[in-house]
């Protein structure tokens, strides 16, 4: 580590150090969520969008969404995709190419900032790291395939449309530019919006027709975003508008995050901000006219964010919104970091093996308290599918037509695949469709029903 970073990193304020540590930093964090996308279970509108894969396959159910429901199709098709498997071992793939393909966008755009550095990948993984534990609800956001194909892969192909406007043209690049601009464009309203501005930013400055046709590309796919007939449906069953209501719910979702849920997230934030003070030759300087501005951006994303959401549905905004958050709070923090250390001009060397020491602790700790939750979970979770197949596959005659099962116990930072007392309930009747059962299904309640 110390000779990959000579020259690099400021000798004379900071001690460089060893390899090994950040390398074992990081394959800690690799090892928790590995454990977390190994145990995670089908949830919610995962087995709605199971019985669409199995029943209509996997294009013919992404069309009948498209027309009929939701109008992200390239999440609905991502989704589709996987979940047409019928395998437990693809929901761990897919976990896995979730992480991959975050740690890889954001190595590309890295690579712009710091093209020398050979340990890029590694700091890559630090700010991926940093990112996932700043998320609110990491199960829901990171783990969810229904609702990471929308949200979270949607912010990949943003990151991987703007890395590829700067990189060398060559064919690769340039069809891997038009495929994430499609899926940028038409898989959140949100993202895709400020993809397209972000873009427009990057035309004025830098010009080409591969550019210009992935603009063309990413605009259409906004259209077809915008204007799929599923929307006008889903539409139907929001609650009633009211701009003075969705307006102060939009305010109410800010000061949310901005009071309760940031600052929750901040002491790790920070904490992985730390080490890229190794690298800040490299970095631009963070003057104090450009922290000033990065903060104003970073509250106006806030906003822009919770903005639609709390206008439409005119409730709390869920976790799954707030996960592009965390990605601009580390960026956010990072700056900081680099703007405080302008400012500061220490007697001595100042070693920051306690961070990654902390950072490797911080995970294993994290590991270590998952572990026994999420296994219990996933083994109960195991056995009530398989108990609802065998009723099914058995034919087995259910006395009223409802089936009673033991509640689940708790998922840890995985989203719960818990259903409710009522077997009407959305998710109850999604379990159902999804395993194709003959009767209904619901979780026992404190009655003993």
């Amino acid at each position: 580590m110390s000779a990959d970073l000579a020259g690099i990193a400021p000798e004379d304020t900071f001690r460089i150090p060893p390899r090994w540590l950040l390398v074992l930093s990081c394959l800690s964090f690799i090892g928790l969520f590995g454990v977390l996308a190994y145990f995670n279970r089908l949830s919610r509108d995962d087995y709605a969008l199971l019985h669409s894969a199995h029943s209509a396959g996997i294009f013919k159910g992404t069309y009948s969404f498209y027309m009929g429901w939701n109008a992200r199709w390239p999440a609905i098709l991502h989704s589709h995709f996987w979940l047409g498997f019928q395998h437990p071992a693809a929901l761990f793939i897919w976990g896995c190419l979730t992480l991959t393909a975050t740690i890889w966008a954001t190595y590309r755009c890295l690579k712009l900032l710091v093209p020398s550095v050979k340990t890029t990948l590694l700091f890559a993984v630090l700010f991926v790291n940093g990112w996932f534990l700043g998320t609110s609800g990491i199960g829901e956001s990171w783990l969810w395939i229904c609702a990471a194909a929308a949200y979270q892969w949607s912010t990949i192909s943003w990151l991987v449309l703007l890395s590829c406007a700067f990189h060398k043209t060559t064919t690769v690049n340039s069809v891997l530019m038009i495929m994430a601009a499609i899926y940028a464009g038409a898989s959140n309203e949100v993202t895709g919006a400020l993809a397209i501005v972000s873009f427009a930013m990057v035309l004025r400055k830098k010009n080409s027709p591969v550019l210009i046709l992935a603009m063309i590309v990413l605009c259409v796919a906004y259209v077809s975003l915008l204007a799929g007939p599923g929307n006008a449906v889903r539409a139907y069953h929001l609650p009633e508008f009211s701009l003075t209501r969705g307006c102060m719910m939009w305010l109410k979702n800010i000061g949310r995050y901005l009071l309760l849920i940031w600052p929750s997230r901040l002491p790790m934030l920070l904490l992985f901000s730390i080490p890229w003070l190794i690298v800040s030759p490299y970095l631009p300087r963070v003057s104090s006219r450009l922290m000033a501005r990065i903060i104003l951006g970073w509250l106006i994303l806030v906003m822009v964010h919770l903005f639609p959401i709390s206008i439409l549905t005119q409730d709390v905004a869920p976790d799954r919104v707030l996960s592009p958050l965390a990605l601009y709070s580390q960026v956010v923090c990072i700056a900081g970091v680099l703007w405080l250390s302008r400012r500061w001009q220490p007697n001595r060397k100042v070693s920051v093996h306690p961070v990654f020491a902390a950072i490797l602790a911080l995970n294993l700790v994290f590991l270590l308290i998952q572990w026994p939750i999420v296994t219990r979970y996933a083994a109960r979770v195991d056995q009530r599918i398989d108990y609802l197949k065998t009723l099914r596959d058995d034919r087995v005659p259910v006395q009223g037509g409802v089936v009673d099962v033991t509640p689940l116990p708790p998922s840890g930072w995985l989203l719960s695949s818990e259903i409710s007392e009522n077997e009407e309930y959305f998710t109850n009747q999604h379990l159902s469709l999804g395993l194709g059962l003959h009767f209904k299904v619901r979780k026992k309640g404190t009655t003993g029903r």
